[in-house]
């Protein structure tokens, strides 16, 4: 793909995540990418669901593909963008977690989640990491997923009636 004057590839292991270093550095290999060329999207389990956080560089934090596309490359400096998908909770494995579907009423908010991921590909793309950082990291509002309700009837209301009907909340 190019964006711009930009050549960008976009590269989805496949291997396990706890293993993708070995693609990635095969890759920057084959290549000829530099370490500070690469932005590793990822999912994360310490971010509330469909947060966004960029960062240039940093430690694993515990998650295994980064450790190990760390292990490879031989560097904490590369540029990674994390995306939230909450804690599994105390209960629950966190590998168990992690490979799990959403529930419905998170769709939305991963949905939207994922497009603003991409948009921020782009930006990194074209404006570098900095730039990138401060426009991601800078928003604050993450929607909560909804709680379904069944939906509630709406009875019709009388032609002699002035009142318009109010949304529900």
């Amino acid at each position: 793909m190019v964006e711009a004057t930009e050549q960008v590839l976009l590269l989805k292991p496949g291997t396990f995540m706890n293993l993708s270093g070995r693609a990635v550095r095969q890759t920057l290999d084959f290549y000829k990418v530099n370490v500070s060329d690469v932005l590793v999207i990822c999912d994360d389990i310490a971010l509330p669901l469909g947060k966004l956080r960029v960062r240039a560089k940093g430690s694993h934090g515990g998650q295994n593909g980064l450790r190990n596309i760390q292990e490879q490359l031989g560097t904490p400096e590369y540029a990674r963008l994390r995306i939230g998908i909450d804690s599994p909770g105390e209960f629950m494995d966190a590998a168990e977690y992690v490979l799990s579907r959403f529930k419905p009423g998170e769709k939305p908010v991963v949905t939207d989640a994922v497009a603003v991921a991409a948009q921020s590909v782009l930006l990194w793309v074209r404006s570098g990491i900095d730039v990138c950082m401060n426009r991601v990291n800078g928003e604050t509002k993450v929607e909560k997923p909804k709680k379904e309700k069944p939906a509630k009837k709406q009875e019709k209301p009388n032609e002699t009636d002035s009142q318009p009907l109010k949304p529900e909340d």
